[in-house]
């Protein structure tokens, strides 16, 4: 009878990394090499998208602005086009760019730690309102159907 193979088993010697040593040059990806690669992939994959996810919201914009009459809903989807575009600038773009070549921005300094963070802070509030405004609109359209034509009017432009 012919035993099954035996995985070999990398182990590492922790007496090796402690004590008064330190490990300067050793991160958690000199550890687990392939969940390193795979959150890089992850990481370009989300570049890709953000980057299709910016030139969607500025179409939308660009098409919304180009109607002669905007309806309040297309004003609200404007808006939503609008902060979904700088979040997904600065959060799904720079933010995972800069990490990828090295550079976190919690590190930096604490001004562009704090606008990066209030400027997604704003936008996820923000695309919460203006959803929960567009909700509102839509329902009074519908409960209020002829009083609703007097109360939404359309704009010229944005």
């Amino acid at each position: 009878m012919s035993q099954a193979k035996q995985p070999q088993i990398t182990t590492i010697n922790v007496s090796d990394y402690s004590g008064d040593e330190t490990l300067s040059g050793v991160t958690w990806e000199d550890f687990y090499p392939g969940t390193s690669q795979a959150i890089f992939y992850i990481h370009i994959g989300c570049v890709i998208i953000s980057i299709f996810g910016c030139f969607g919201n500025v179409f939308t914009m660009m098409i919304i602005s180009k109607w002669s009459n905007i309806s309040s809903g297309a004003a609200f989807i404007w808006g939503l086009a609008l902060t979904d575009l700088v979040a997904v600038f600065i959060d799904g773009i720079l933010e995972i760019l800069l990490q990828m070549f090295g550079i976190v921005i919690a590190s930096l300094n604490s001004f562009v730690c704090a606008a990066f963070n209030f400027l997604s802070w704003v936008t996820t509030m923000w695309s919460f309102y203006i959803t929960v405004l567009f909700s509102l609109d839509k329902c009074f359209a519908v409960l209020f159907p002829f009083k609703g034509y007097f109360l939404f009017i359309t704009l010229n432009h944005i």
